[in-house]
């Protein structure tokens, strides 16, 4: 008797957790399921009242207008681009660098490594502005490259913090035992550490990517033309002071967030031992 009641206390409990899971899978994937259902309704619906869940009418015309019209081909060429670049930049020289700020103690070691976080703190615009002064002196303003480096200098002391916390976690005898089996340091690095810390690579290259993906700031600091603008900058001409295509807006928002959804997917086991292991030290 005791043990059914127990099963069924046990039951109740998962079927309680099962709805609060949905719930919350249904209030984070409404905006996303949202913008989707909105690019297919014609505009006059988008605003019909009371408002439609499914759209009537089945159009294209949004996805059309967007590829002809607002040149979000170029646009999603050049944040594909800037965002793949900036985050291999960000993450393999931010490990190269909290992989030395962890394994050695040099002169002002820890005041640098502060001082690489205060850089983080810093808002992004009173970043933006001297390296537009800086590019425009060396020919580089309104290219993917003064992107890129706009992005790669806000990104690396975040992959600098994040992957020292897990290079400190990793045993030194490992790595002492490839140095005796004749690895030289930088094949200890390459072979036994940054395969241990995968995890914390994960979530590295995640962040520092949708930085880069979602970034405005830099994109229309450092860019003046069609070749260089991401789809942000291009997401920002949909609001003039006439109109607002909303639907044209919905239609780039889901395509934008198809490849972040895309890398979270593929990435989801390391993300998950990612975040667990730092809530654990912290």
């Amino acid at each position: 008797m005791g043990r059914k009641k127990s099963d069924s206390i046990t039951c109740v409990r998962k079927l309680i957790l099962g709805i609060t899971i949905y719930i919350i899978l249904v209030i984070y994937l409404f905006p996303i399921i949202h913008i989707f259902l909105a690019s297919f309704k014609p505009e006059a619906e988008i605003f019909s009242i009371p408002p439609t869940i499914l759209p009537r009418k089945v159009t294209l015309e949004h996805y059309e207008r967007i590829m002809k019209v607002f040149n979000f081909p170029l646009y999603l060429r050049n944040s594909l681009i800037i965002a793949v670049f900036s985050t291999l930049i960000s993450v393999s020289l931010g490990s190269i660098a909290a992989y030395g700020f962890s394994r050695y103690k040099f002169p002002a070691s820890r005041a640098i490594f502060l001082s690489v976080l205060l850089s983080r703190m810093l808002p992004p615009i009173s970043i933006a502005i001297p390296l537009y002064v800086i590019f425009r002196h060396l020919g580089l303003l309104d290219t993917p490259i003064a992107v890129i480096l706009g992005h790669c200098t806000y990104q690396i002391p975040f992959v600098i913090w994040l992957m020292k916390s897990f290079f400190d976690d990793i045993p030194h005898e490992l790595e002492e035992a490839g140095l005796v089996d004749g690895m030289s340091p930088f094949q200890v690095f390459r072979k036994i550490t940054l395969p241990l810390s995968i995890p914390g690579l994960t979530v590295a290259t995640i962040f520092a990517f949708m930085s880069s993906w979602n970034d405005l700031i830099f994109a229309v600091t450092l860019t003046m033309s069609d070749e260089a603008r991401t789809i942000p900058v291009g997401m920002s001409f949909l609001q003039t002071e006439t109109k607002i295509y909303w639907g044209e807006i919905a239609a780039i928002g889901f395509i934008h967030s198809i490849p972040l959804l895309l890398i979270t997917f593929i990435l989801q086991k390391y993300l998950v031992k990612g975040l667990t292991l730092g809530a654990i030290k912290g």
